[in-house]
């Protein structure tokens, strides 16, 4: 992969974090307008109420081939040399996982499933329309 290539993977993929951004923050306004779904309790405290919330607590995660055009881009650019397992690059990092490498592109700072969720479905399909091959994954936290 060339320096050029390269670059170009990585401004699609501020593209995709920005519409991630967007995606994950329309759900979470959304939810604001729905209103709380769920009470949370204390179980040590004959069930006293501690709080109220949106969703269910989740996590997303997306993940790239470790031979894909995302993680080579990574290699290619990362200012670390010999390349460590966190390529960090221009606020995004991709590290090393079971199954190829994981992207963080720091798309919410919320914790509802359905932000999360809507976030990174959102980015790994502009990431697929754009020929970067990505998948994604969400899990109740």
């Amino acid at each position: 992969m060339k320096k050029d290539e390269a670059l170009q993977v990585m401004r699609l993929l501020k593209v995709a974090q920005k519409l991630g951004r967007e995606a994950g923050e329309k759900q979470y306004h959304k939810l604001l307008g729905e209103g709380d779904k769920w009470v949370v309790k204390d179980d040590m405290d004959e069930g006293k109420e501690v709080g109220r919330m949106l969703d269910l607590c989740g996590i997303g995660m997306l993940n790239v081939p470790g031979n894909g055009k995302i993680a080579r881009a990574f290699k290619m650019l990362a200012t670390k040399k010999p390349i460590s397992h966190d390529l960090g690059y221009e606020g995004m990092t991709i590290y090393k996982s079971s199954k190829g490498y994981a992207l963080l592109l720091g798309l919410t700072q919320r914790q509802e499933y359905s932000v999360n969720e809507e976030a990174v479905c959102t980015v790994s399909g502009y990431l697929n329309s754009q020929e970067l091959e990505c998948s994604w994954r969400c899990n109740i936290d």
